[in-house]
């Protein structure tokens, strides 16, 4: 038993001695130091943390950074990679410029795979790619894990027959202790030494039993453990051959779910249209308490605004409205979003838009279609949507049609209100089912519908639709996708755009929300997009068959690189 002690002893000393002397003898290379990656990441699990901010870092980790990278390396969230190039490209990493030769491709790999899409597939390929590789590794390591599951059985076994020896031989040697004893009591000195031996006897049989238990234990779980692992060595291997045959189902899964995210999304604008509705309703209220609607309505935001503090400073029921509270923080956070984007859009349009002149010389091209339904008068006005710095409005009122126009931008209507045209800013939907059903003649919004998402442009048609009277028309123009220039570069030079409506698209739509017939007008004049490419003469070449080609060429590219700029669905109510 005393040697039992002493062996146990003499482990926990040569343990405390080595992990001291890997304490005071740090590994960790200089500054600016070169570093092997492969052999930082030849070490695994809490080793390997430690191994890297030594190596990095040229520290050991504080408990938080060594806990959050072990929890997320356990459970797959990240990989060594990963994790040496978040310390080394770290502000600490990169003050301590540590060279790993091969970890910045690696670390760039691993980061591409967490793209959203892009990286779903680029992990499918390397996967494909690497399963040979990674078969032959589950192979390594299964035979490893048998060949130390064995080594540990033949080790537990030695240890549990020589337990049952010291455990035999002190049964002997009490049995021997105990005859002697009946031979001769007195041989065996006073009654406290038989005491304190059955006391040492008990305490080794009771430790001997906790080894054993120990000893029983650990063989078990490391016994699941290598079942665990070898489990888990098949099944991955075998869910590896299957990934690459369920690829492209993956993919289809993949559009499936896209869809059916976009149906939340849909369902979720839905919601906040609802939500919108009851703040409209509720903005009805207030300003039917105010009691003075029109001068409401004329104000905008500002004043509104200003209503609304008279309001609760004269009523204190109503201050105390926790949602006029919530209309009024909104009013106010919309206020200050509008300020900052009002000015510079203005000058955003004053440069690219073009001038004036230019823009009613583009405009004048629906003259003739408002003039044919007899839209512009008293009975069937004119609403601009979107009326910007007024160019439509003005040409229209040159040609004696009644029309106004309605916008958020308060910088451009006080260009238009300076002019002396009749403009006022409303939300387009809001202002339309507001107007009654039929009243108007025509309806325009030129450059409009690139900015509202489908869901609103939906809506809006059918507004349209409602206030139009019979006959009337409804007037959409846009950028055109159809010139590669314009939906690869030119479309996006206006921050606030969304999406690039395809002609076809917005034509359908008109049809579909219930306009009688549409029409697509693609529109050139007075926009200036440089010549179109000339084919080659005759005489330029004197290989016919090239020549050929290139002219075939060309005859591809001009429709593509010259196609109209803009155009414009014309819908007619029935």
């Amino acid at each position: 038993m005393q040697r039992v002690h002493a062996e146990l002893e003499r482990r926990r000393q040569a343990q405390a001695s080595t992990a001291g002397a890997g304490r005071d003898a740090d590994p960790s290379p200089g500054r600016g130091q070169r570093v092997a990656l492969n052999a930082l990441l030849a070490f695994h699990d809490r080793e390997f943390i430690q191994r890297a901010y030594l190596a990095v870092l040229g520290r050991y980790p504080d408990s938080d950074g060594e806990r959050t990278f072990l929890t997320r390396l356990r459970d797959g969230r990240l990989t060594k990679a990963e994790v040496l190039g978040r310390l080394r490209f770290s502000p600490e990493g990169r003050a301590r410029r540590a060279r790993v030769p091969g970890l910045l491709p690696a670390f760039a790999l691993q980061s591409l795979f967490r793209l959203p899409l892009v990286g779903f597939a680029l992990s499918w390929l390397n996967w494909c790619l690497r399963l040979p590789v990674m078969v032959r590794n589950f192979q390594t390591m299964e035979a490893h894990s048998h060949g130390v599951h064995a080594r540990l059985h033949e080790q537990l076994q030695v240890q549990a027959e020589e337990i049952e020896r010291l455990r035999s031989a002190l049964r002997d040697q009490a049995a021997r202790e105990q005859v002697a004893r009946e031979r001769d009591p007195a041989a065996l000195g006073e009654p406290a030494a038989s005491a304190q031996f059955a006391a040492f006897q008990a305490d080794s049989e009771r430790r001997l039993r906790r080894l054993a238990q120990g000893l029983d234990a650990t063989r078990s779980a490391l016994e699941q453990g290598l079942a665990g692992v070898h489990q888990f060595g098949l099944e991955e291997r075998a869910g590896r051959e299957a990934h690459c045959h369920q690829l492209g189902a993956a993919m289809d899964a993949l559009g499936a779910s896209h869809e059916l995210r976009m149906s939340a999304v849909d369902a979720s604008i839905e919601r906040v249209q609802a939500d919108l509705s009851a703040l409209t309703a509720r903005v009805g209220q207030v300003i039917a308490a105010l009691g003075d609607a029109d001068a409401v309505a004329g104000i905008g935001e500002g004043g509104l605004l200003a209503r609304l503090r008279q309001l609760q400073e004269a009523t204190a029921e109503l201050a105390s409205d926790a949602a006029l509270g919530q209309l009024r923080q909104e009013l106010q956070r919309r206020a200050r979003e509008r300020g900052l984007l009002d000015a510079f859009y203005l000058d955003f349009e004053n440069r690219f838009r073009g001038s004036r002149d230019v823009v009613k010389q583009r405009a004048a091209h629906y003259l003739p279609i408002v003039a044919a339904c007899d839209a512009g008068s008293e009975a069937a006005p004119i609403l601009d949507i979107g009326c910007g710095r007024g160019e439509w409005l003005e040409l229209l009122a040159e040609h004696g049609r009644r029309a106004n126009g309605i916008d958020l931008n308060e910088g451009m209507l006080a260009e238009c209100r300076s002019l002396g045209l009749e403009v006022q800013a409303a939300e387009a939907c809001t202002h339309l089912a507001a107007l009654p059903a039929g009243s108007l003649g025509a309806i325009t919004a030129i450059h409009v519908v690139e900015h509202l998402r489908f869901a609103e442009l939906v809506q809006l048609v059918d507004q349209c639709l409602r206030a139009l009277r019979p006959g009337g028309v409804l007037i959409l123009e846009t950028p055109n996708p159809e010139n590669l220039r314009v939906g690869a570069c030119n479309f996006y030079m206006d921050p606030t755009h969304g999406n690039p409506l395809p002609p076809l698209l917005l034509d359908y739509l008109v049809q579909s929300r219930g306009f009688a017939r549409s029409e697509i007008h693609r529109l050139s004049a007075d926009r200036s997009d440089g010549a179109p490419l000339a084919s080659l003469p005759d005489a330029a070449s004197g290989d016919p068959e090239m020549h050929a080609r290139i002219n075939a060429v060309v005859a591809t590219l001009n429709p593509l690189l010259h196609a109209a700029l803009d155009y414009a669905v014309v819908a007619y109510k029935a």
